[in-house]
């Protein structure tokens, strides 16, 4: 079961995602058309279209940290909530709404959120924007799923 299982909720995610695409990269923001990184664009959209345990604040993260260190910032931030559940990735059983992330470097620390066959993501460098998982950049991630309920 997932929260985006309604017609009505995989709507307005998907009009939610419309809007944020464009919105370029800036670290630690989450400022829909001004800028925002991967943690705070999938935490700000999931806060608009309804996911209540989504946190208002993240603790501060070096743009590099998960070069140096081997703590799981994003897993800890974002998905130790009760409302989500890890489950196996299979780009078969993957559902509107799961949250998809990468691991760079160290960690898991790139996210983006599935819908439609497509990862909805900011990279530094980059806009946010659809891409498929086989986009060269996170092809070949190590990548965890993660379902709201």
């Amino acid at each position: 079961m997932s929260y985006f299982d309604s017609e009505e909720r995989q709507k307005k995610l998907k009009a939610i995602l419309d809007e944020w695409a464009g919105t370029p990269f800036r670290h630690s923001c989450g400022i829909k058309g001004l800028g925002a990184d991967c943690l705070q664009s999938v935490a700000e959209i999931m806060r608009e279209v309804g996911v209540s345990s989504i946190p208002n604040k993240f603790p501060v993260y070096e743009k590099d940290w998960h070069l140096h260190r081997g703590q799981e910032r994003i897993l800890e931030s974002l998905f130790n909530l009760g409302q989500s559940e890890e489950i196996s990735f299979d780009e078969s059983l993957l559902k509107n709404g799961d949250i998809i992330v990468f691991r760079y470097g160290r960690t898991y620390s790139h996210a983006g959120i599935y819908f439609d066959n497509l990862v909805h993501h900011v990279q530094d460098g980059a806009k946010f924007r659809s891409t498929t998982l086989n986009e060269p950049q996170i092809k070949n991630l190590k990548k965890k799923v993660f379902r709201i309920k």
